[in-house]
Formats: structure tokens, sequence, C-alpha cells
């Protein structure tokens, strides 16, 4: 079986469990686009060619007129040939007429299900359109009439679904009244934006967050970015899209509600992550969360729920997450939730929050037992002042760092009656039968699928030691004064029975496709061999620090060692704190000396390596040219400046899963792929070396 199929298999399967009892849709493997220029016009919009395969009917070009799309009598889809030369708009017109092919196939000739069809569409083609840049959209305004949009903006309403009935020859589909459409009938990049904060919405001028990720697939660029956040595969988001199709089917035309659907799905994610940390139903629980910060506020919801007084002490929050400081003192850490950013979700609790560095003044690594003995002193303050203690170990920080040890911990004799222990270990890179026997251990882990995994930005959870299963009454007390921080749904279900009289609004299926799109990666990335796999990294490693070596502008940092402790057997965790390669930015002075960039240079730098920059970089030749036009996306910097000291910046370039497993799935080719993967992250050093070389220019641009 080739790679792709051993791919293809992968995934279905993982689906399937997911799913069950649910059918996924039938994948086509049938020539499904019958016009050269049409398939070609379709290769330059990613995200439509990677559903290109599940498409319900074929497609052709139509001899012209004043219809968009239409459906012939004999089954097949029309475009207008005016949208051949805009690939933008003819990726998602033919999403949009696909998607109402699959719906009114689905739904056959019921009336009623005709007309949850149509009206389900209209959401998702009017969805398709509001990501469109101004530009694009303002163009199909000519094709689509005047009273379906409110301003510029199409109105995903009864008119709308009336008139897609008209393209299908339809029109007495809609006599009766049009249901309300479900979440789910929206386009899946939408879904991967839903149910989260602001962090992770794209705007249609770039189509990226403020990370540089996008929730759509991103060929053209090269992604070396797994520490911060990753664009979604075109492989994880074909599938989740038909994931998308079998669970609005169920809801649009089967009668499962919205509410079960987003229970069974959350249920299948959750016995999928025990499963990936070796851990049986009876030894813990999962809830699901957006992010990984959230679960900083689940953690402290647990901690809380065996007393009112918590001390919160947190390891090195500066190389955990931005707003996980906020988050540890139970605040909201952003807008446009139930809460306003820095809002408490618990009031009438005492929450004090300590942190211990892992650097010292001049931002090197403090020792170990430096940093072990501030832990100890900060557990002797909180249970001195007569509070409980939520202690924090960090298993890899954005930078590598692992503190304090495991056996520091066992030998305070943590966790205990009044101490909690909760591991942060959201960048992924430690193995799950390691986090298993930890959390068989008493701790709380906290994970993530969208760092290491290279799932689409963000997902988080907090696993939960079975023996917390008592505080599952003082707990429900305080998350009904915060019932949108993890509605029922997302808890394992001894946690949710405890959570029947809490309100709350049916949540949101985006954080669970998220997930989904990690659990995809993970997948995959075990079917990397130890051998493949050890191979492969070492190699990498070798060439890309021989490259650093020779840089003037980029000064590679040493790895840190503290995964040493803790070996695996079958878990790459001896990679993780070498999977961060960190290198510090510096820059031109003009005058032929060099200087560290500063916190805002670095961000700036980190935005120019993921753009265009062919007109900003004065002069260059052929190779310059290339360098300068290829995004590479890379880790977002780390400020580590101590107060009033000169910066101290770093920039990483980060190995995730989807680096072995590509290499892996490349079968008798892999040595091709890892060459392949060698000479883009070269690349990547090569423009950074580029842009600092003319800072200057950059700077004034």
């Amino acid at each position: 079986m080739s790679p792709p199929a051993i791919r293809h298999e992968i995934i279905t399967a993982l689906l399937n469990r997911l799913l069950s009892p649910a059918a996924l849709p039938e994948t086509t493997t049938d020539e499904r686009v019958f016009n050269p220029a049409l398939a070609r016009a379709l290769a330059l919009d990613p995200a439509a060619s990677a559903l290109v395969a599940d498409m319900a009917a074929p497609i052709a070009v139509d001899a012209g007129g004043p219809d968009l799309f239409r459906l012939t009598e004999r089954g097949t889809l029309l475009v207008s040939p005016a949208l051949l030369a805009r690939p933008r708009l003819i990726g998602v017109v033919t999403r949009w007429a696909q998607e109402t092919a699959f719906l009114t196939k689905v739904a056959g000739a019921d009336p009623t299900g005709r007309r949850s069809a149509f009206a389900a569409a209209a959401l998702h083609g009017a969805a398709l359109i509001a990501r469109l840049p101004d530009p694009d959209r303002a163009e199909l305004r000519h094709w689509l009439p005047d009273p379906l949009w409110r301003g510029d903006r199409l109105e995903a309403a009864r008119e709308t679904a009336q008139w897609l009935a008209g393209r299908f020859r339809d029109t007495a589909a809609l006599a009766g009244s049009v249901p309300e459409p479900c979440e789910l009938a929206l386009p899946v990049e939408a879904l991967l934006e839903a149910g989260g904060d602001d962090r992770i919405v794209t705007t249609p001028q770039t189509g990226m967050n403020r990370y540089g990720a996008t929730s759509r697939p991103r060929p053209e660029a090269v992604h070396f970015s797994s520490s911060t956040a990753s664009s979604v595969s075109d492989y994880t988001f074909g599938a989740l899209d038909r994931l998308r199709q079998s669970l609005l089917v169920e809801v649009l035309l089967r009668g499962l509600s919205l509410e079960a659907a987003v229970r069974g799905l959350a249920d299948a994610i959750a016995r999928d992550l025990l499963a990936m940390h070796d851990l049986d139903p009876e030894e813990a629980d999962v809830v699901l969360a957006p992010s990984g910060t959230d679960t900083e506020l689940l953690a402290v919801l647990v901690g809380l729920g065996a007393g009112d007084r918590l001390a919160n002490i947190l390891i090195a929050p500066e190389e955990t997450g931005r707003s996980v400081k906020v988050a540890a003192a139970g605040l909201a850490f952003h807008d446009g939730g139930a809460f306003a950013k820095g809002a408490s979700l618990w009031p009438d609790a005492d929450i004090a929050v300590a942190s211990v560095s892992v650097r010292d003044a001049q931002a090197a690594p403090r020792p170990r037992a430096d940093v072990e003995s501030a832990v100890k002193a900060a557990l002797d303050e909180g249970l001195g002042a007569g509070r409980r203690v939520l202690l924090h170990v960090v298993l890899g920080s954005k930078t590598g760092v692992s503190a304090p040890s495991p056996d520091f911990v066992l030998a305070i004799g943590a966790p205990g009656e009044r101490v909690d222990v909760v591991a942060d270990s959201c960048q992924g890179r430690i193995s799950g039968p390691t986090l298993g026997a930890y959390v068989r251990a008493g701790w709380m882990v906290q994970i993530s699928g969208s760092k290491f995994f290279t799932g689409p930005p963000f997902s988080g959870a907090l696993l939960i030691p079975a023996r917390l299963r008592v505080r599952r009454a003082a707990v429900a007390r305080r998350l009904a004064q915060a019932p949108a921080l993890a509605p029922p749904s997302y808890w394992s279900a001894p946690w949710r029975e405890a959570f029947a009289d809490i309100s709350s609004a049916t949540p949101s299926v985006g954080p669970l496709l998220r997930w989904t799109g990690a659990l995809i990666e993970a997948a995959l990335f075990r079917e990397a061999s130890l051998e493949i796999a050890t191979h492969a990294f070492e190699t990498f490693c070798a060439a890309l620090r021989k490259r650093l070596a020779d840089c003037r502008y980029l000064i590679e940092l040493d790895p840190p060692h503290a995964d040493d402790d803790n070996p695996g057997a079958r878990d790459f965790q001896r990679f993780a704190g070498s999977s961060i390669i960190c290198f510090a930015p510096f820059a031109s002075d003009g005058a032929g000396a060099r200087r560290r960039l500063d916190a805002a240079e670095s961000e700036l730098l980190f935005r120019c390596m993921n753009a265009d920059l062919t007109d900003r970089l004065g002069p260059l030749d052929p190779i310059e040219q290339a360098l300068a036009a290829q995004p590479f996306h890379i880790g977002q910097p780390v400020d580590l400046t101590p107060d009033a000291a000169p910066p101290n910046v770093i920039l990483r370039l980060v190995i995730g899963a989807r680096f072995f497993s590509a290499i892996a799935m490349a079968g008798a080719r892999a040595d091709a792929a890892l060459d392949a993967e060698i000479a883009d992250a070269i690349r990547a050093l090569d423009k950074a070396e580029l842009i600092l070389s003319r800072w200057a220019n950059v700077r004034e641009a």
C-alpha cells in the first residue's frame, strides 16, 4: 500500500472511531473535475484542493450566462467561466455549490429535509464569502441579487436559500418555513476558529491569526512553528470537513440534537486522549478546553474544589504562555467572553499567585537546585499562610526547559492533603505514557494538541486523577459561577453528572474539531518507527547546527537537557529539549558591527520571515529574490529580558510531529523527504540572515 493510502487508512480509522455509530461520507476516488482549466484553478486554492476528492457532484465549466453556478438535469454542477481567472472566487463558489449538492443529495426528495439542506447551504456560502478580502467579496455582488445582501455581507436567510433552490431546479422546496441552520453548517475553517478567543481568529486581509497561522491549508509556506501554532494540514482539513458533514447530516436530517452530537464527539475524544496516555477511564477523567491557557483556569477550578484559599505556584510563566499568570489568579485572560478581561471568575475566592523563574538576572538557566529551593520556599510560604497549594511542574517550556524535577515533587510529599500538583505539558514534548504515570500518581496534567502535535490552533485539555472526583459537588458550585469556562458536555461523564443543574448554552463544536485535527496528526506520528525518527532527528539537527555555526546574525543557544531524567521507551521524550532550536537574532548596525534585536524588532523579524519581502530588501540576486519571496513560519519570539537589562529575546525553529510523519509516510523515499526538510530549514536560516543583513531597509519600510 502506498504512503498516501496508508495515511488515508489511518485517518479514516480514527474518524470512524470518533463518529461511531455515524457513517462518514464516502470518499470519491473517480474523476470529479471535467475541465482542465477548472482543475488548474481549483489547485490554486489550497482549501478547495483539499476537498476535491470528496466532492458530491461532478463539476465543469458552464457555457456562459447569468448563473454563478447551477445543477444540470444530469446532475453535473456548472460554474461560470468568468471565474476561471479568479482562484479565490472559484474556490469559494465551487465549495458552496458542492456543499449544496451534498446536502440536497442526502436529503433526497423529502421536502422538509430539502428545506433544511438549502438553509444550511445558505449559511455555508455566506460564511465562505464573509471570509473573502473586501475586493473579492465586492466582485461577487455582481452575481448575487441585491436583496440577498445586507451592506457588504451576504445574508444567510430565506432569500438566499430560495436563490440556491433556483440554481438546483427546486423552486418548490421552500414553500414551507425554513429552519434555522446549526453551527455545523459553517465551513470547516470557520469552525476551527469557533468556541475560542480572539487569538485564533484570522483576518480576511492576510488569512492569518496573530501568531501567523491559518485555519486552512497553507502549502506555500515552510512550517517550523509548532512551539507557537501551526496552520492546518491539507489532509487534516479534508478529514475535518468529512467529520463536519457527517455530524451535520445527523443533526439536520436524522433527529440528533446538536447537544448530543457535541457530547458524543467530546466523549470519543476523551477516550482517545486517555488511551494515548495509557490511562483507563476508571483511573482518570478529561475536561476539554479551547486552549492550553484555559486549562490553567480549569486547574484553579479543581483546586478551589478543596478550599477557597489557594496559593498557586507557577514555574516560569514567561516561558509557558503570555496569559497564564492572569488565568492563574482566576481572572479572565481575554475579551469577548462572558467576563471582561481581568475580571474574577470567582470573586469570593482568595487566590495568591507566586512565580519561580528558571533563569537568572542575565536570563541564563538557573541551577536546578536553586529553582527547587525557590519552589520549596514558595510552598512553605503558602502552607504557612493556611492556604492550599496548587504546585506547577513545567514539562517542557517554550524553550524546552523542565522544572522542578518529579523526584523533587515526590520528596516534598506532593501531592498531599494540602498540596495539588499540576503538570504543564502543553508543549506536548513529553510522552503520553509518562504523563499517564504522573496522573496515576495523583497529578493533574495540562495538555494541548496544537503545539508538538501540530493540530490546528488552539486546543487544550486537563487530565484529572479519578481520586479528585470527591470534589465534584464543590467544583459544580464554582463552575455554576462561570459556566462558559467548560460546559458540562466537555467533561467526562463522572463529572458531567454532577453538573446537571448548571445552565449553559450548547457549546461550540470548534474546540472538538481542533482536538480531532490534533488526534489525526498524533495518529500519523505514532506510525513513525523509533529508528526512522531517531535517524531523521539526529541528521536534521546536525545539519541545522552546522549552518547556525556559520551564521553571522543568528547565534544558537545551548539546548536544555532537563528531560534526561525521564527516559522513555518508545515516546521520543528524549528529543523534547532539543526539538526546539533556539537562537538569538542580531542585526547589522550599518557600520560593520552587530547589535542584539529587542522584543519589538524580534516580533518584526518573526512576521517578516512569514511574508513575501521581495520589494522590501533592496536589490536582490535571483537566489535572494527566491528567499525573500518564500514565507517561513517559525516559532514566535520569547522575551527573556530581565528588568532594565540589555535585550535577551530568542526565536525558535521547531520540530513537530508533522516532521516525523512526513518522513515516515514517504516510505522508501524517506531520505528524500528528510533532505527536503533539511533544505527548507536551512533556507529559513538563510532568509533570516538576509533580512538581518539589510535590517535598515526593513525598519524604514
